[in-house]
């Protein structure tokens, strides 16, 4: 009985364990259990591709759906119904990812969390009011634009905010947008990007930061590559901020635009802004950018950069003058600056000229240098007549411990001389240095003079090509008396001289050159006037020029050392004469007059009116004339002038010597 009862027990159970097994055969067959997994929460960055990844679910032969159950922004899963999804977010902020598994009536759901931060890409174009705040923890960017992002309406940018763009990328403001920015910092993904262009009015930058920008060029002019460009008639208030890293300007202003005060936001134009480390130097602007260029602050930019002006002009309508002031950085000019109101150079002011540089002022000019902080000008490439000059057309001109170098290249429009100053009324110079010029040092033209004789002092004007200075014949006292007056050459004349006013003469003295004085006008010594002429000084004069002494002349020569009165060319009849009728002194000393007597009438070196008086000609060589040596006009004495006494040597084609009333 007793083994009749365990039999039964194993029997029972090898029945249980079939069943069991078959049961289990059974699940196995239908598969595992349909879980969905999507795997831990992550992170990642705006523009980033998150793939969504299942393979930890279980199930097989299942439906697959991703969405994005919740997310800051309008992204969407791209192959959504597939094992290779992904999204690519746009949007700071959680993305809630939802992976759904279905197979028939079976279904699983899970859900994973994907923490975006980083920089919101923005639009191609805005054309509505936006206004980017800062969203961003700590320095990382806010924004990025990947493109050119053309702004058409009113872009605002709070403080702090940080915009980054993509190699190429830009923000381009025209069509009626304006921006304003306050704090913002502009700069590059990687490397570099291309920059700012405004075309607006009334836009405003603010203690902003634009860096690693112009690597590229807005007009295509490789040269005119810039962190931010304006052109045509934008207006900028642009205050406290900072410009490096340039590939090239740290800023350009084109055409008409300009600089102004944002007054609800207290902005002013353009001052306390840093330039540093740009490639071409902190900027490219026209002259009336002058008038606001104060307060900007150069310690870190590009050493040998400069500001740089190409041509262009200031208008009479400006409610300030222009200034160039010492800025610790030096001033480039690329074309001819025009200033239609008075302008003024301080101390320690440096300017370097390219070919077609020059300055026009139709108004003041004041240059102010210092003995201790001089202003120069010279070309950029520093050889005689590297670039045009200067001409002050309607108005005085002041120079004081200045040196101007290498100008007068070419004529200054409306010009038919070169020279390195050209000046149209009056003139004060004293401790200046004009040298190197193409043509004249100084050109006084018509009734230009210097204002006084005082002040024209202490100057030095040397190794000017074609002379150093053109003047009236009244200030020739003026200058080479105080000042260091030298001739380039021995063919060239130190001083042209050509008809003054009434101012008095005084003396003319040896500026030991081969020719000190040349005479490009017929010159007229008024009535109670006087000329003297040093010793050893050779004046000549230029084809069918004369001198006519209505006053008193002196030619002081001594033995050897003789006063000479020639003609530009030796040859007889080069030039008119010497014609006397006055009644004051005239002293003619150990002189040499020489290759005159051409004369249509009264054909001589020197003709004696009647109506002159005391007249003393001796030791004088009186030669090669095309007519007498010496004629003495009817009615007027011989003054004893052939006399062995007088020791005059006279020749001429028509005689040494002829008195008409005999």
């Amino acid at each position: 009985m007793q083994l009749k009862k365990m039999n039964y027990q194993i029997t029972h159970a090898i029945f249980l364990a079939t069943v069991i097994l078959l049961f289990s055969c059974k699940k196995d067959d239908e598969g595992p259990q349909l879980v969905a997994q999507t795997g831990p929460d992550a992170m990642a960055s705006i523009g980033d591709t998150v793939r969504l990844d299942l393979s930890a679910s279980t199930g097989s032969d299942y439906q697959i759906l991703w969405h994005l159950k919740n997310q800051p922004g309008e992204d969407t899963v791209v192959y959504s119904e597939t094992d290779s999804a992904y999204f690519i977010p746009l949007n700071n902020g959680i993305y809630q990812v939802q992976l759904s598994l279905t197979k028939g009536d079976l279904s699983s759901k899970d859900y994973q969390n994907i923490d975006v931060s980083g920089a919101v890409l923005l639009p191609d174009v805005i054309t509505e009011d936006t206004r980017l705040q800062k969203i961003a923890l700590d320095l990382n960017a806010d924004y990025r634009v990947p493109g050119e992002l053309q702004v058409l309406a009113k872009l605002t940018i709070d403080p702090n905010v940080i915009i980054e763009f993509a190699n190429g990328a830009s923000l381009v403001v025209k069509n009626g947008g304006n921006i304003f920015a306050d704090n913002t910092t502009f700069k590059a993904i990687d490397s570099s990007w291309k920059g700012i262009y405004v075309e607006t009015t009334d836009n405003t930058f603010a203690n902003c930061v634009i860096e690693n920008a112009g690597n590229a060029s807005f007009t295509g002019n490789e040269n005119e590559k810039a962190a931010i460009m304006t052109t045509g008639n934008a207006t900028l208030a642009f205050s406290g901020n900072t410009l490096r890293n340039s590939g090239g300007y740290g800023i350009i202003v084109k055409d008409n635009s300009d600089f102004f005060f944002d007054n609800p936001n207290q902005v002013y134009p353009y001052t306390n802004n840093r330039f540093e480390n740009n490639a071409s130097g902190p900027m490219l602007i026209p002259v009336h950018v002058l008038s606001d260029l104060d307060g900007q602050n150069f310690d870190e930019e590009t050493q040998g950069t400069y500001i740089e002006l190409y041509e262009s002009s200031y208008s009479a309508l400006e409610t300030k003058n222009p200034l160039f002031s010492d800025m610790g950085i030096a001033y480039r000019v690329k074309g001819i600056l025009t200033f239609n109101k008075d302008l003024g150079i301080t101390r320690g002011v440096e300017m370097y000229f390219d070919q077609e540089g020059g300055i026009r002022v139709d108004g003041v000019l004041t240059v102010s240098g210092h003995d201790t902080a001089m202003v120069y000008m010279n070309g950029m490439n520093p050889v005689p007549g590297s670039w045009k000059g200067i001409h002050v057309m309607n108005g005085h001109a002041g120079f004081t411990h200045a040196s101007i170098l290498n100008a007068g290249g070419s004529t200054l429009p409306g010009q038919d001389e070169t020279a390195a100053i050209i000046v149209g009324q009056t003139l004060s110079m004293d401790h200046c240095t004009v040298s190197g010029s193409g043509g004249i040092g100084i050109n006084l033209p018509g009734e230009a003079h210097i204002q006084f004789f005082d002040n024209f002092k202490d100057n030095i004007i040397e190794n000017n090509f074609t002379a150093a200075v053109r003047i009236r014949m009244d200030d020739v006292n003026k200058v080479v008396n105080g000042n260091t007056i030298r001739s380039v050459s021995e063919t060239v004349a130190a001083v042209e001289v050509h008809m003054g006013l009434d101012d008095p003469l005084g003396t003319w003295i040896n500026l030991d050159a081969e020719i000190d004085y040349k005479i490009i006008e017929p010159l007229k010594i008024k009535a109670t006037k006087d000329l003297v002429v040093e010793a050893g000084s050779t004046i000549q004069l230029l084809a069918g020029r004369y001198i006519e002494v209505s006053g008193g002349l002196q030619l002081n020569g001594q033995s050897g050392t003789p006063v000479t009165i020639e003609g530009t060319e030796s040859k007889k009849g080069h030039w008119d004469g010497i014609f006397l009728n006055g009644t004051q002194e005239i002293l003619i000393n150990h002189a040499v007059i020489r290759d005159g007597g051409g004369a249509l009438e009264d054909k001589g070196n020197v003709i004696v009116e009647a109506t002159a008086a005391n007249v003393t000609i001796t030791n004088t060589e009186i030669v090669n004339s095309k007519g007498y040596g010496v004629l003495i006009k009817s009615g007027a004495s011989d003054f004893g002038i052939n006399d062995p006494a007088s020791n005059n040597i006279l020749e001429g084609d028509l005689g040494g010597f002829y008195i008409e009333s005999k």
